[in-house]
């Protein structure tokens, strides 16, 4: 047996979306009544320079695919999204941090 090392998860194009969990914002929190679950957060990471660039498109899906793994969580909301610094396995990062949410209403 060949031994081998994940080091991140891959997800197919779609798979967030697929999940069930929306980005929310604007006029849909106005008009319902929600209660805050948990802080998520997602970031893209470009781990090196032949890795495809870190965007906030990955970011926002990584995001979603996090909050999914909260049983109550119906949607995120309150997204922010930023170019973050450098770290140890990172030449680039995009980080996008919001709240999970429950429909009360």
């Amino acid at each position: 047996m060949t031994p081998y090392v994940i080091l991140n998860e891959v997800y197919e194009t779609g798979y967030a979306a697929s999940l069930g969990v929306p980005i929310v914002g604007g006029e849909e929190l106005v008009a319902r009544s929600f209660r805050v679950i948990a802080d998520v957060s997602g970031t893209s990471c470009r781990g090196s320079l032949i890795s495809p660039e870190a965007t906030e498109a990955d970011a926002r899906q990584r995001l979603i695919i996090e909050a999914a793994r909260l049983p109550e969580a119906d949607a995120v909301a309150r997204v922010e999204c930023r170019r973050a610094g450098l770290s140890l396995s990172c030449t680039s990062r995009v980080v996008c941090d919001g709240v999970a949410i429950a429909w009360t209403s």
